[in-house]
């Protein structure tokens, strides 16, 4: 049987996908290029830095004590129409909610249980990015909508941003962020007397996040 055309055909699929590629790296090239020099935008999409970004939380348990924990699985994607514009970015992080961890795997198991976040249902925590308020150059207020257990609120972080060069650009910068959330809101509740116990655990949940980005 002879092969030879589809050789041919493979060859020339792999020559058009090679010049495919090329040419969005010219195109992307370009677009920097013009943007840096000409003040046109370009719409870049990044991506959250998994290796070097961390999602935390705290909650007061029994007035005198506190459990920290974290997740272990979450993504990230940023429209930036500037680089160098905050205030331009749609962003988007989603978390696993079975990859929480306080360090002790039984609370981790009840946490992800229904009678908690009940993850086998609400598998992901979600949020979107509705606006952004600059305080000063290098504070911001961002607000977005968090989906938790399918209930959707409007959260607001305080945002803070160290950058490592002059430029000011979306790669070369940490994002430091944190917020208070009630975790009654998003239906986070105990089907026990305890929960009505002040001294059990807080409502009032602390998150902190540390981002850094990387071209998608």
């Amino acid at each position: 049987m002879d092969f030879s055309h589809i050789i041919h055909e493979i060859n020339l699929a792999n020559i058009v996908f090679a010049n495919h590629l090329f040419y969005d790296k010219i195109i992307q090239f370009i677009c920097i290029y013009n943007q840096k020099r000409k003040g046109v935008t370009c719409m870049g999409l990044y991506t959250i830095d998994i290796l070097n970004s961390k999602i935390e939380f705290n909650v007061r348990y029994l007035e005198f004590s506190k459990v920290n924990g974290h997740f272990t699985s979450f993504s990230g994607t940023i429209k930036a129409a500037n680089d160098n514009d905050i205030l331009d970015y749609d962003i988007e992080v989603e978390i696993d909610v079975a990859s929480i961890n306080t360090n002790e795997t039984s609370r981790d198991q009840h946490l992800i249980s229904a009678d908690f976040f009940h993850a086998d249902l609400y598998p992901k925590i979600h949020f979107k990015k509705t606006n952004v308020e600059k305080i000063d150059a290098t504070h911001f207020k961002l607000s977005g909508e968090l989906q938790i257990k399918g209930i959707v609120k409007e959260v607001v972080f305080d945002v803070e941003v160290k950058y490592q060069n002059e430029e000011q650009s979306l790669l070369d910068a940490t994002y430091y962020c944190t917020t208070i959330v009630n975790r009654t809101d998003f239906g986070l509740v105990y089907g026990s007397i305890l929960e009505n116990t002040p001294f059990f655990i807080a409502k009032e949940i602390n998150i902190e996040a540390i981002f850094h980005i990387q071209a998608e």
